[in-house]
């Protein structure tokens, strides 16, 4: 039963252990997200200078555009690499959340078990020192009865 409780606040602790962590992994990807949006954004103003230019400024440097270009889709390979693999780390982090869940509720049931059995062994031994008591008032009561010359009648209550 000490074994089963330890048992159960260690899975605790660890269940803790990876909340926290799949808390952060939430994070991360959450901002990484955010920098995409953003890159993406800026991609897409980028490309859309480049397309359709408005002034003579914009044609004399066509280059310094086509390398931010370059660089900013560059950087939003990256980003989404990075995204996708916070996304595989947070889904192996929540399966392993449930797996730990699943084997805590099933710690929990068989500490359940074993608390209601440390209950009823007990009562059962209770039981058994009232039945002993009773057998011996019920001997006494037999031998105070035989001096006497009497007959025990064991089914009356006394």
């Amino acid at each position: 039963l000490k074994r089963s409780r330890a048992q159960v606040q260690q899975l605790t602790a660890q269940l803790s252990m990876k909340d926290i962590d799949c808390q952060k992994l939430e994070t991360q990807v959450s901002q990484l997200r955010n920098l995409l949006v953003e890159k993406e954004r800026r991609l897409q103003e980028a490309l859309d200078s480049c397309e359709a230019p408005t002034s003579l400024t914009e044609f004399r440097e066509p280059f310094n555009d086509a390398g931010e270009v370059a660089e900013l889709t560059r950087v939003t390979e990256q980003l989404t690499s990075m995204l996708n693999v916070m996304q595989r780390q947070l889904s192996a982090t929540s399966s392993e959340l449930v797996a730990e869940r699943r084997r805590r509720e099933a710690l929990n049931a068989k500490f359940a078990v074993l608390e209601a059995r440390a209950d009823v062994e007990p009562a059962k031994a209770t039981s058994a020192e009232e039945r002993a008591r009773r057998e011996a008032v019920e001997e006494h009561l037999r031998q105070a009865t035989a001096k006497k010359g009497g007959r025990f009648y064991p089914h009356l209550e006394v």
